[in-house]
């Protein structure tokens, strides 16, 4: 007994390191990440430009997202984007800081979840090495709603796994608020409801005044979200969901890893449901987080599968060590690491946990995105003023507003509230409206795929022609300006 003390005591002070470890790691990676890994990318002012217009006017519809008529996407992710710039201020690195802030507290959620159950050390430190992969650093440097979806997901799940169904519900149920993908999440934590309702049925244990109110809340939020987004197909993500047939599912669930961890999670998830459910809810936050990449594909919902599979590790180890814990201690604790580490091996193969050495340099994604050793200026403040100038330039004469397109499109953020009286940043979404001048930029931290796939593609929409840049750093970074007839800078 003397030696079984220190050793639990060692034990919880190894947990509180991890994760103050892992916390610090990740902070001083997404610092390093910057506005690089990845490079400002044309999704995220679809989200951010309400953010900012609700930040500055108190209005939903923004002029620079789409002028002929208003456009929203993920009301709660602009809400909570409009609160942080009141108070930090108008920026993508305050987005991205709050994405950040997402995955801690989804990792935090896993924490608290494996903290519950047999070595919850070594499960910290398999969270810990999840955090710092790749999809997980993208994520949580990404302007878009995966973060907080998952963030919503793990805390949902984690309340119902304590047992409070009706907290668990309506956290998962917000997650609907911000992209279709939320339906996918909230059917499961459903599920787990529906069964925790049956065991206190069958236990003759019924639901408190104020669990029953929390359940109500929860069902009238989600039923309001869904009939909330079902009425504007035209302006929110729900679209998403008629933009894949159902062969390529079935061709995405055809990939060899994909079935096989989905079979082997499923098996375990009915042994759970119908023997012993100590570790039900774990195991379908895991199986779902396995789902979205099935359901679309999609290079930013890599995250969930890549954390899912983080889960589903926790899970079959635990539910391999309960199989044999009855009678054979020395098996089921064989049994828990044998599966932990097999699935380690395979985790690191794949690419979704990365090892030490050049850590963070060697972290790669999205078919060229990389962290560089010195961290780069992005943006400088002479390149700003050689993009003013040229705008300025371009300027005479001109009807207000005059509406200027940046490509990538994320870089009219930087560029919000210092541009001339008249002038707007401009991205045009789902609209014909197009900008009356353009600046287009070619840089070494976007991918060259991305670069000639969306760039070009865009600079031949706006009649670029051969154009030559107004203004080169670095012998990797150069910015072109094409007016909105066709006349470039040459």
């Amino acid at each position: 007994m003397e030696m079984k003390i220190p050793f639990r005591r060692l034990a919880a002070s190894s947990w509180w390191i991890l994760l103050v470890g892992a916390l610090t790691v990740s902070a001083y990676t997404h610092w390093r990440a910057g506005f690089t890994f990845p490079s400002p990318w044309n999704d995220e002012p679809w989200f951010l430009w309400t953010s900012v217009e609700l930040c500055d006017t108190g209005h939903w519809a923004s002029p620079s997202l789409r002028p002929d008529a208003p456009l929203v996407l993920s009301p709660l992710f602009a809400l909570a984007n409009a609160g942080l710039y009141k108070l930090f201020g108008i920026g993508l690195g305050v987005s991205r800081w709050f994405s950040w802030v997402c995955m801690a507290l989804a990792g935090l959620a896993i924490m608290d979840m494996s903290r519950r159950r047999p070595w919850p050390w070594l499960s910290a430190f398999v969270v810990s090495l999840f955090l710092l992969g790749a999809d997980s650093v993208i994520a949580g440097n990404m302007a878009r709603p995966e973060a907080m979806i998952w963030m919503l997901a793990t805390w949902g799940f984690a309340l119902l796994d304590r047992g409070k169904t009706g907290q668990g519900l309506l956290l998962v149920a917000l997650a609907i608020n911000l992209h279709i993908l939320g339906i996918v999440f909230f059917s499961g934590a459903l599920c787990i409801a529906g069964v925790q309702s049956f065991d206190r049925i069958r236990a003759k244990r019924p639901w408190t005044t104020r669990e029953k109110c929390w359940i109500a809340l929860a069902a009238v939020t989600a039923s309001a979200l869904v009939l909330y987004n079902a009425s504007r197909f035209d302006s929110t993500v729900f679209t998403a969901a008629t933009q894949e047939d159902t062969s390529s599912i079935w061709r995405r669930l055809g990939i060899s890893y994909r079935w096989f961890w989905l079979a082997i999670g499923g098996v375990a998830w009915l042994h759970c449901a119908f023997r012993k459910r100590d570790h039900l809810c774990c195991l379908s936050l895991a199986l779902l987080g396995l789902l979205p990449l099935v359901l679309r594909s999609q290079m930013w919902y890599a995250v969930y599968e890549q954390q899912g599979f983080g889960m589903l590790l926790l899970s079959l180890s635990w539910v391999a060590g309960d199989l044999f814990r009855g009678g054979f201690p020395r098996i089921a604790r064989f049994a828990s690491a044998a599966v932990a580490v097999g699935m380690l091996v395979f985790a690191y193969r794949f690419g979704w946990i990365t090892g030490p050495r050049n850590y963070p340099e060697k972290l790669q994604w999205g078919w060229g995105m990389t962290i560089e050793k010195t961290p780069p200026v992005y943006l400088s403040q002479e390149d700003k003023n050689a993009i003013l100038g040229e705008i300025s330039r371009h300027l005479d004469g001109r009807p207000r507003p005059v509406r200027v397109f940046f490509c990538p499109e994320a870089d009219g953020l930087f560029f919000h509230g210092i541009l001339p009286d008249g002038v707007i940043p401009y991205q045009g979404v789902r609209t014909d409206v197009m900008g009356d001048m353009a600046v287009f930029r070619f840089s070494r931290h976007m991918p060259e795929w991305a670069r000639n796939q969306h760039v070009r593609k865009l600079l031949t929409a706006y009649d670029g022609g051969e154009v030559f840049p107004f203004r080169t750093r670095d012998g990797t970074e150069s910015w072109l300006f094409v007016d909105g007839n066709g006349a470039a800078t040459r």
